[in-house]
């Protein structure tokens, strides 16, 4: 044993000795088994915090807490036990201990926005618990805001502790402070619409709204910008802060969204018919399973018609299941006033032409 214990100490690889080497995949291994064994209590802690009816979400971020707080117990066997055990020059042993430094602050920015993840995952069980409007669009902007902050403080910590002069660094760009402040005009605008949005709640994933001659349903609130889907199909990006300021039409609401149709008839349907006009329509749409509410009315009397209007709140969250909606609704009313001889109306004018006196 000690004729092997001696021909390990004394044979080399890359001028370190085999037996460093034996010490350091020793390290390697006993941080291998601890990361493994910490997984399972870890695990389960995790399944009581998660709420259990999103499964997917849960997890997915189990995984992500498990898988990172196996590179940090890893990276901290190498950073304070493994790379010592193989006596490298002081220079490759500085660079080695840096790295291991910047390995340790990834993982443990990892760990960090798991637990993030946890705590939002909680949060919106507690507002589905205490049945308020759960904001999807609110929770996913804390989360892009919370990540877009500890990444910055991580790259600032990591870079201080592997020897890089961070204040002369933050001094230089002052001395651009006026350029770099006016560069971000924009996005410190779009920042604080974003802020306007969320905080006041104008309106949230899958509303339909209209704004600025534009009509359809939010596809996304992000940091800088809103996407939403037109009812014509297109998608409108908007910055935030242009958002903020517009006058905005909200038209959903409890997961329905209010929707109009309205339908002319002649100036010469008699009052029993357009009674029984507003009756065809209010059974129409109570065979709609779609339909929450309704209510019909006689709006206006027009220029060449008497328009009568039916506002309705509908479940449908998208641009062709509108679409869909409306054009259902037509064609079964143009069916059921053709078998009435009910007439509709178009845009007409009557001329009176009166013939002067002879001269």
């Amino acid at each position: 044993m000690e004729d092997f214990y001696s021909w390990m100490l004394n044979h080399t690889f890359l001028g370190v000795p085999l037996l460093h080497f034996a010490k350091f995949l020793g390290f390697l291994a006993a941080a291998y088994v601890l990361g493994r064994l910490l997984r399972f209590p870890l695990s389960k802690w995790m399944e009581r915090l998660m709420p259990g009816e999103d499964r997917q979400a849960s997890e997915r971020v189990a995984q992500g807490f498990e898988r990172a707080t196996f590179i940090l117990v890893f990276s901290i066997v190498l950073k304070f036990g493994a790379i010592d055990v193989l006596h490298l020059p002081g220079w490759l042993w500085a660079r080695c201990q840096q790295g291991m430094t910047a390995f340790m602050a990834v993982a443990a920015t990892l760990l960090f926005l798991q637990i993030v993840d946890v705590v939002l995952l909680g949060w919106r069980k507690h507002w589905q618990d205490e049945k308020s409007q759960a904001d999807e669009h609110l929770i996913s902007f804390t989360r892009k805001g919370i990540r877009v902050v500890v990444v910055l403080l991580a790259v600032l910590i990591t870079a201080e502790n592997i020897g890089v002069e961070v204040k002369g660094l933050i001094t230089g760009l002052g001395v651009g402070g006026a350029a770099v402040a006016l560069a971000a005009q924009g996005l410190i605008g779009n920042l604080l619409g974003t802020f306007e949005i969320v905080g006041g709640r104008l309106f949230k994933l899958g509303d339909r709204i209209q704004f600025d001659g534009h009509d359809g349903f939010v596809q996304e609130i992000g940091l800088r910008s809103t996407k939403v889907r037109a009812l014509s199909g297109e998608v409108v990006v908007t910055p935030n802060k242009k958002m903020a300021e517009m006058q905005i039409r909200n038209f959903s609401r409890d997961g329905t969204v209010r929707t109009s149709v309205v339908v002319g008839v002649v100036y010469s349907t008699m009052h029993d018919a357009i009674l029984r006009a507003m009756r065809i329509l209010e059974e129409i749409l109570k065979a709609r399973q779609d339909v929450v509410s309704h209510q019909i009315y006689l709006k206006n009397l027009g220029a060449s018609s008497v328009d009568l209007e039916t506002v309705f709140w509908a479940r449908y969250a998208a641009d062709a299941e509108h679409n869909k909606l409306i054009g259902e609704l037509n064609l079964e009313i143009k069916r059921r006033f053709d078998a009435e001889r009910i007439e509709f109306a178009f845009p007409t004018q009557t001329l009176h032409v009166f013939k002067g006196a002879e001269g």
